[in-house]
């Protein structure tokens, strides 16, 4: 069997490690520890400013792009309450049309059939009027002809009497027989406009629901496309800080790893954690590093990865 291949960590202990140096440093970033620079003067000071050009251009874009506390982000949600504010006022305005709408119609449907029914019962009047008259008029023609029979001294016979009542009787239906064909026409006429006029504002208050219904969809589907495009771009924000701080981490330990090649040191890590409540007399504790050659310093190892406890560090 081969071998286990050793790693030399340029910590002075030469090829005695398990895993690469690369591999330790993100074993401990993931432990929670920090990657510190080795002591100024060790190493080429650009290395530093680049860094913290990295970390304050990471912060410009969190305060810039922050999909919560970034001026992009509360843009990004003060324009999609607005725009969800605007599309709801055009529904609101749309009903408030579409009643007005309903009502107008309404009052125009309820004065046609008015009128239509005013002008039939008007019609009435004047179809009794008219067959009234006819009837004054043929009972007036027969008095005359009574009258007329008597100075002639025919009045008692009845023969001439009975034939002119019967030519009046024949006259007066011909005249009678155009007034009831007029009224006729025009009752069938009447009823003929009521029914349309029915049918038309059925027709009509079924095209205002339509487009009343179809206003709302589009109100509805702009909200949705709306809220949409909100959250692609509050996530789209989210990804870019991402990943900057993806990047500005790897520089950060690209640049501790640099700094420690210069220096001939291994890199010196920060504890995630500072002691809340030192002893009494003591002094409070700063950092807590943790390296092969530091003082205190345990190394532990299972499997492929080796632990180190950390030393302390007053200041």
């Amino acid at each position: 069997m081969a071998a286990a291949k050793k790693y030399d960590w340029g910590d002075g202990h030469g090829a005695v490690h398990s895993i690469p140096y690369a591999t330790h440093v993100q074993n401990m970033v993931q432990a929670g520890f920090t990657p510190q620079a080795p002591p100024a003067g060790s190493y080429d000071p650009s290395l530093e400013a680049n860094l913290g050009a990295s970390n304050r251009g990471l912060s410009d874009l969190i305060s810039d792009t922050d999909p919560l506390t970034g001026t992009a982000g509360m843009r990004n949600t003060l324009d999609w309450q607005t725009q969800q504010a605007q599309l709801d006022q055009q529904g609101t305005r749309s009903t408030e049309d579409y009643n007005t709408a309903v009502s107008a119609q309404g009052t125009s449907y309820q004065r046609s059939l008015d009128d239509l029914l005013k002008a039939r019962t008007q019609g009435g009047e004047d179809y009794q009027t008219n067959l009234a008259n006819l009837s004054r008029q043929y009972k007036q023609l027969g008095d005359v002809q009574a009258q007329t029979a008597n100075k002639a001294g025919v009045a008692e016979t009845g023969g001439a009497l009975l034939q002119a009542q019967q030519k009046r009787a024949a006259n007066q239906a011909v005249d009678k027989a155009p007034i009831d064909t007029a009224y006729q026409r025009f009752l069938a006429d009447s009823n003929t406009s009521q029914s349309r006029l029915g049918q038309d504002n059925t027709t009509a208050l079924a095209n205002l629901l339509t487009a009343y219904t179809r206003q709302g969809q589009d109100i509805g589907a702009a909200k949705d496309q709306n809220t949409l495009t909100y959250g692609r771009t509050q996530d789209d924000l989210q990804t870019a800080i991402d990943r900057a701080q993806r990047e500005n981490t790897q520089l950060g330990l690209d640049t501790r790893n640099q700094e420690q090649y210069q220096a001939g040191t291994p890199v010196q890590f920060a504890s995630p954690t500072t002691t809340a409540a030192p002893a009494k007399g003591n002094p409070p504790v700063s950092t807590i590093t943790a390296a092969p050659g530091v003082a205190g310093t345990k190394r532990k190892r299972k499997g492929n990865v080796i632990t180190y406890t950390a030393g302390v560090t007053t200041a």
